[in-house]
């Protein structure tokens, strides 16, 4: 949906948005009193988190090709992939300091620094010759689409399968034997 969202009002717009709104739930879970309204809080911090992951792979598109592309979308994996390992670490050198709310206020000084960085420096990746009109019609149809390919629906568990793969070798085959079975389900 953020995809969507970004061909419609560019690229940079809607990210320093998502990043403001990551900072205001980030700000809001770590005062908020009762576990309802942490968890809706949780909620929306992860759903404009998404914008961090999704934007910048659309700006990268929008700004290379070829080879230089293929290496930054591996750049990108490859922080990706460092992420969840680092981030559980630092969440525990915050809670032997402190108590864990300042995780929060951590998170919420990450968005201010993100959001600052978004909106002073980076440009706008997507002209507005580009950009698409918004129609829900139509957006509706092509989610449509996709939920009816069979082969979107193994994506995710070849994706898994084949980060296993790490520690498991023979599941990594097994994931690779999911694109071609793609053949199959056509």
């Amino acid at each position: 949906m953020i995809g969507s969202l970004s061909d419609v009002f560019g690229r940079r717009r809607p990210l320093v948005t998502s990043m403001l709104v990551f900072l205001l739930a980030s700000l809001g879970c770590s005062i908020s009193q009762n576990a309802t309204c942490f968890i809706a809080l949780r909620f929306v911090q992860g759903l404009v988190a998404s914008a961090g992951l999704v934007i910048p792979t659309l700006m990268i598109r929008d700004q290379m090709s070829g080879l230089k592309l293929t290496r930054l979308y591996a750049l990108t994996a490859i922080i990706g992939g460092l992420s969840p390992l680092v981030s559980p670490l630092l969440g525990g050198v915050i809670l032997t300091l402190s108590a864990w709310r300042f995780i929060f206020l951590f998170l919420a000084i990450a968005g201010l620094v993100l959001s600052v960085f978004a909106a002073f420096t980076l440009p706008e990746t997507l002209p507005s010759s580009a950009r698409t009109s918004f129609r829900l019609v139509v957006l509706l149809r092509s989610y449509q689409e996709l939920l009816r390919d069979r082969f979107y629906h193994l994506c995710p568990p070849r994706r898994d399968l084949h980060g296993c793969g790490f520690c498991v070798p023979p599941v990594a085959h097994l994931s690779e034997r999911f694109a071609e079975w793609r053949f199959w389900l056509k």
